[in-house]
């Protein structure tokens, strides 16, 4: 019996150990070699010189360097005895430090040469609160064409992807930031009532809904 469990705990160990050896490992040479040329396509596309691509690529090392050692030290620290959780301080050091290179960046770049690289990251985002704000404005106008549609879901979908990149390129200045965010919400709501207007959709119950993104004046 004893021989059995033996031989089956070997084979078990055997098959663990297999398992481990095919496991794909990604491949970190090949996955920043792919966000090195997408960086360096970006930088075309928003037609950054060399100088301005080598101080952006600068500004981010350091930032990354300077926020993995506060990481690096926040994960070694232990505090069993300590009122003031060390994680606090660490954190705070971390959103300072990401504030100070988010001031540094947007110094370097304009908004829409910002916009160049980050709107990967926002588009999925900005896609789903769209879609969220058009079902919202289709459940009580049902009857829009698929053209008066498409053209709503622009409208609005701009202005949502313009309001993630604006939170990410002002992260450094929270009343700065309200403020840009405020423009773009003063401007899609002149847009979207004249939109309105035009596909003679129904705005009060819009207005009424607690559940929507508008920021109504």
């Amino acid at each position: 019996m004893k021989t059995t469990f033996y031989l089956f705990l070997t084979l078990f160990f055997i098959t663990i150990s297999l398992q481990a050896q095919k496991t794909v490992k990604p491949n970190t040479a090949a996955i920043a070699d792919s966000l090195k040329t997408i960086f360096y396509q970006n930088a075309k596309f928003a037609k950054l010189t060399d100088k301005k691509t080598n101080e952006l690529l600068k500004i981010i090392d350091e930032r990354n360097k300077v926020v993995a050692g506060f990481i690096a030290k926040r994960e070694r620290h232990n505090a069993p005895f300590n009122v003031q959780d060390p994680w606090v301080m660490y954190n705070y050091k971390i959103d300072q430090a990401q504030k100070y290179y988010a001031k540094k960046i947007n110094n370097l770049l304009s908004y829409a040469e910002y916009a160049q690289f980050v709107i990967v990251n926002f588009k999925e985002e900005a896609e789903l609160n769209s879609k969220l704000e058009l079902k919202q404005v289709l459940d009580s106008n049902p009857n829009l064409t698929k053209e008066q549609q498409q053209q709503l879901y622009n409208l609005i979908f701009e202005y949502q992807l313009n309001l993630l990149m604006t939170g990410g390129y002002y992260n450094f200045d929270q009343m700065l930031q309200k403020s840009k965010k405020g423009a773009w919400s003063f401007t899609f709501e002149k847009e979207f009532a004249k939109t309105c207007k035009e596909f003679n959709i129904k705005i009060d119950k819009l207005k009424e809904s607690s559940a929507n993104n508008f920021q109504w004046n």
